[in-house]
């Protein structure tokens, strides 16, 4: 069942340079295990996973990934992770990253197949690639983890994705351009910086299909910060001393210079030790006094009480995940009974969201359970969204070219799994087309495996020469439903456009002219299907894939 082999990749020197960085991280990897089918049917029965929420589809290897990422200074540093791979699968899969709860156990990560592992090779499984970073200062991340910490959270989750796309040329599995992302707890946290670090930082290397944040503490310096001030009872006193440790440490001493000027004793000699990575969550809740402010001394709780500009909060202040602007689609759960991440959370962040105009976020309610019991309903919603969106592609491609004088398409596949067959949106079969009229051409190509993809081309007058564009546009929600109307994105520079949407079979179902950039909305489509959406000025002409459900 299981199998281990060790490898080390050799480090050019410019991998330590910026720009290299930002292309390869992966500096080891290691095959942890191979889980056959019948380790994964009895994993089902160990948790208690019914058979219509995850199907055994394929077998899985785990990985371990060493990696460089920065560390909150920008200083290069390791961290590690877990990626669950499907064997067999015949089509490119998407790639999607799930980001773990609070642990303060080094080894209670992905990476040493403990921790939440099981989420990983259960959504594997039915058909995707599924990255597990275990974050800084977790796993073989030295240092203390720098806990709830929005920027060096979203910067280590996206290098494992940098590091697993660098593993696939080694091992050789093939994704395509789909990436979703989803996490609880902590990690609904985790993900929402990963889908702002990416949007901000890195939206030429990867473009997110959806995020499904769960349960997580967004509105930490409001909300979250309530725990802090209130006199109450809370199931989770260790993430209190956990949260000012790792915030003086990131903000450079900005909290204390003595623990104790925090801390009122004994907790001030008795906690700090527990955060050395050898202890357990669970273990460090059951040291801390059951209301977490009783750690505190008395002068700082009044003084963060009545002072909404204290240094304390406004650490947390720059950690909230909710004043930014998401283009693809976010989908938060949350439960309103949690009794460590207050369902507020997702209220004050779907709030301000909307303020934005932002129609393609959205937060449901899954009941009245506690943080523990919220956990299995948003796995299994998570599940049915990412299925929602998930694509089966070639994972090719396609070399095109057209003749505009002599109206023909001619077309080479590279990669995937020969022979492939042409379906054209015109009844026509084949690679090659001739004597075409000026219009828009969708062939849908299947391989030898069952694998599909559609490509859409252009034959215009003679006077231009259009093949496959890589669209600059961008669509949100995609794909989108009946019930929810997408927005187009005109960049900047484009002047007087014109839109037009064909269906699948090249029938123009929407037109219309844009004088300006900005973010326009686009019709509610009655019928499902794939569309092509076409922007043209007098100067250039784009195309974008719509997906309708």
């Amino acid at each position: 069942m299981f199998c281990s082999i060790k490898r080390s990749i050799i480090l050019l020197a410019a991998f330590l340079t910026c720009t290299f960085a930002a292309k390869a991280q992966l500096t080891e990897y290691e095959l942890l295990g191979s889980y056959n089918e019948a380790a994964l049917e009895q994993l089902k029965v160990d948790l208690n996973v019914p058979d219509f929420f995850i199907s055994v589809d394929h077998e899985v290897d785990v990985y371990k990934l060493t990696y460089q990422t920065p560390d909150p200074q920008g200083n290069i540093t390791i961290a590690t992770g877990a990626v669950c791979i499907p064997q067999g699968a015949s089509c490119a899969l998407p790639l999607t990253s799930y980001q773990h709860g609070t642990v303060a156990g080094k080894m209670d990560v992905p990476s040493a197949m403990s921790g939440e592992l099981n989420i990983g090779l259960l959504l594997s499984t039915t058909g995707y690639v599924v990255a597990l970073p275990d974050y800084l200062g977790l796993g073989d991340s030295p240092g203390l983890h720098p806990y709830v910490h929005a920027k060096s959270e979203g910067t280590a989750c996206l290098d494992m994705l940098r590091a697993v796309r660098d593993l696939s040329d080694e091992v050789e599995f093939f994704m395509n351009d789909q990436l979703m992302i989803y996490g609880y707890s902590q990690g609904g946290h985790a993900t929402m910086a990963l889908h702002k670090e990416i949007q901000e930082n890195a939206s030429d290397e990867f473009e997110v299909t959806v995020s499904i944040p769960m349960s997580g503490p967004y509105d930490i310096s409001g909300v979250q910060a309530d725990v802090i001030v209130r006199d109450e009872f809370y199931p989770t006193p260790g993430y209190l001393p956990y949260v000012i440790l790792a915030y003086n440490e990131v903000y450079g001493g900005g909290l204390y210079d003595d623990i104790s000027e925090v801390l009122k004793p004994p907790y001030d000699q008795t906690l700090p030790p527990l955060f050395d990575g050898n202890f357990s969550m669970g273990f460090i809740n059951s040291q801390c006094p059951d209301i977490p402010n009783q750690i505190l001394q008395d002068t700082l709780l009044e003084n963060f009480r009545n002072d909404p500009n204290h240094r304390f909060r406004t650490f947390l202040r720059d950690n909230d995940l909710y004043e930014w602007s998401p283009i693809a689609p976010v989908v938060m759960l949350y439960c309103e009974g949690d009794d460590q991440v207050n369902f507020m959370n997702s209220v004050v962040a779907l709030d301000e969201f909307q303020s934005r105009g932002l129609d393609h976020v959205e937060a449901r309610n899954l009941g009245d359970g506690d943080h523990s019991e919220c956990f299995t309903p948003a796995i299994f919603a998570c599940k049915t969204i990412l299925d929602q969106y998930r694509i089966l592609d070639l994972g090719v491609d396609i070399d095109a070219s057209i003749s505009n004088e002599e109206g023909s398409i001619d077309l080479v596949v590279n990669g995937g799994f020969p022979p492939f067959t042409f379906d054209w949106s015109n009844g026509a079969i084949g690679a090659s087309l001739s004597d075409l009229a000026a219009g828009v051409y969708t062939v849908t190509i299947t391989d030898n495996n069952g694998c599909q993809d559609f490509f859409n081309f252009e034959v215009e007058d003679p006077s231009s020469i259009l093949g496959i564009l890589h669209s600059p546009l961008v669509l949100s929600p995609n794909p989108a439903s009946r019930s929810q109307a997408s927005s187009i994105v005109v960049p900047d520079g484009l002047g007087v456009s014109n839109l037009q949407i064909f269906n699948s079979n090249g029938k123009l179902v929407f037109e219309n002219e844009f004088e300006a950039a900005g973010s326009y909305e686009l019709p509610i489509l009655n019928e499902s299907g794939v569309y092509l959406v076409k922007l043209q000025n007098e100067e250039s002409t784009y195309l974008a894939k719509w997906l309708n459900y």
